[in-house]
């Protein structure tokens, strides 16, 4: 957020956070849309058929524009075409590792592929995981400063359920759980 923050009023560019899910966009743009209110900078939620203004729009005034992996790659598409790639300064993709996924993986690393192939301005590529297991070849492949963080805001419990128990990760019992009953 504060790079996006920095891109949108110090270097009057624009942001893309790239969120894989409309659920995810939707929470998303109105968490910014909050936080970024007090500093002027517009944020829109693209996803599915939600109507608002047009990221490449000279006329609109959009500084952050929160989609989903499909959206943002129908703007970068036309940015491209129309040779208005320059106006955006960063791209931030949260959940990368989605790249693996087998339905709409292929989408989000064609997408990253040709930002790294026209990226001649400087445009910064930030990518965001928990789970990704490869992060050395993805940061390879993007050219990037790979950091890496155990921070939790919330802590993790792995919990494992056999039967009617409920485990924790060295298998202690912790509980046993009972089934609930219709009304």
């Amino acid at each position: 957020e504060i790079l996006m923050v920095r891109v949108v009023t110090s270097l009057h560019k624009k942001a893309l956070f790239i969120l894989p899910f409309v659920s995810l966009v939707a929470e998303k743009a109105q968490h910014l849309q909050v936080v970024f209110s007090p500093l002027d900078i517009e944020v829109h939620g693209y996803y599915a058929n939600h109507r608002c203004p047009n990221l490449d729009d000279p006329d609109q005034d959009v500084d952050v524009a929160v989609c989903t992996i499909e959206k943002a790659n129908g703007f970068i598409n036309r940015m491209m075409e129309e040779g208005k790639l320059n106006d955006v300064g960063i791209v931030v993709i949260d959940e990368i590792h989605m790249m693996s996924d087998t339905d709409r993986g292929y989408l989000l690393e064609l997408m990253v592929t040709k930002l790294l192939y026209v990226n001649r301005t400087g445009l910064q590529i930030v990518g965001l995981s928990a789970t990704i297991p490869n992060m050395a070849s993805v940061a390879g492949w993007l050219g990037a400063a790979l950091y890496v963080t155990d921070y939790r805001p919330v802590p993790l419990h792995e919990r494992i359920k056999v039967g009617d128990m409920l485990y924790d990760n060295q298998m202690n019992a912790l509980r046993r759980i009972s089934p609930v009953k219709d009304a």
